[in-house]
């Protein structure tokens, strides 16, 4: 008897498990987190943490909101773009047509103009008729470059966020990620 997809993907969630022993992720307040609690409790054991209050003063929360001042700063840059027809890249998936069978599916990738992606944003006709495997599926534009993307592809932005000083481990002596 062969494995269902959900029978796979289930083993796969319970062998990932135990990279992570599980459990809820804390929520600490960023704001009495010292840089020693800080690596020692989540960043040594690669454990999972959500900072609380860590970004209340940055500017961006303001900022950002406005599609006009986000148009304006970025402009026409180039930016890094994944498309799907879900919104789920790097995703396990049925491939069409060879049901029942998995695949990991990886997004199309693109450089744009910033202005042109936000457009997509809000374009509601985009869809993917051009490709019949696709056909009348939304297409999902989304900004994908990760390792540092605000420092390479928005730089002119980086002045609305304040230094994120809590927990810096740069006042540990060690090299810290914004240095």
């Amino acid at each position: 008897m062969s494995a269902t997809a959900d029978d796979c993907i289930h083993e796969l969630a319970v062998g990932l498990s135990s990279f992570y022993g599980g459990g809820r992720v804390p929520r600490v307040d960023a704001r009495t987190l010292d840089p020693v609690t800080f690596l020692r409790d989540y960043v040594s054991q690669s454990r999972p943490v959500v900072l609380q209050h860590a970004i209340d003063d940055w500017k961006a929360l303001d900022l950002w909101q406005s599609d006009e001042y986000l148009r304006k700063r970025v402009g026409d840059r180039r930016v890094r773009v994944n498309v799907t027809p879900d919104g789920l890249g790097d995703a396990l998936k049925v491939l069409p047509g060879r049901s029942p069978v998995v695949g990991f599916v990886k997004p199309y990738e693109a450089q744009l103009p910033f202005s042109e992606f936000w457009d997509g944003l809000y374009d509601e006709d985009m869809d993917a008729s051009d490709d019949n495997s696709l056909s009348g599926k939304l297409l999902v534009p989304y900004l994908s470059h990760q390792n540092d993307s605000l420092r390479e592809e928005f730089p002119m932005l980086q002045e609305d966020i304040a230094e994120f000083r809590h927990c810096r481990i740069g006042q540990l002596g060690l090299q810290s990620f914004d240095d």
